[in-house]
């Protein structure tokens, strides 16, 4: 079982891309940000649908913040939305230093009751309203993913 750490943080948000990222892109967004996450010790999900982003993002405190700051002044993101910021105590991707969907994907496996809300434009951003089913959204791939 993993040790208990007051100083974890997790920060999920969601962005609207600001350029039209190629799947070639996503896969070196996404390269690039395993290799940066693995040396600050962060660990997380990052789901992709048409051109928004839902991410979650755990470490330590300090880590996380600075990482956001950086992703806040990044050009390739726009409308920016914190959804949540909370302790857990324990890492829930401590195996993933990004974990990845693409939900355009149409073989994605959503679980019941999402398929529908996701086909909704602007749905993972509408998420900011909804913090808890964010999180459960991004656990859910974590699950799929094991």
């Amino acid at each position: 079982m993993p040790s208990f750490n007051a100083n974890l943080l997790q920060l999920g948000y969601t962005s609207k891309a600001s350029i039209e990222f190629s799947s070639k892109q996503l896969m070196e967004l996404l390269q690039a940000a395993r290799r940066k996450n693995t040396g600050r010790n962060i660990t997380g999900m990052l789901l992709f649908k048409e051109d928004t982003f839902l991410q979650i993002l755990e470490g330590e405190k300090e880590d996380v913040e600075s990482l956001f700051n950086i992703i806040k002044n990044d050009q390739r993101h726009e409308k920016i939305i914190k959804i949540f910021k909370h302790k857990p105590g324990f890492r829930e991707f401590e195996n993933w230093s990004m974990g990845f969907h693409n939900l355009d994907d149409s073989a994605t496996d959503l679980p019941e009751g999402y398929t529908d809300f996701l086909n909704s434009p602007m749905a993972l951003i509408s998420l900011n309203k909804r913090p808890k089913i964010a999180h459960r959204l991004l656990l859910h791939f974590r699950d799929q993913s094991s």
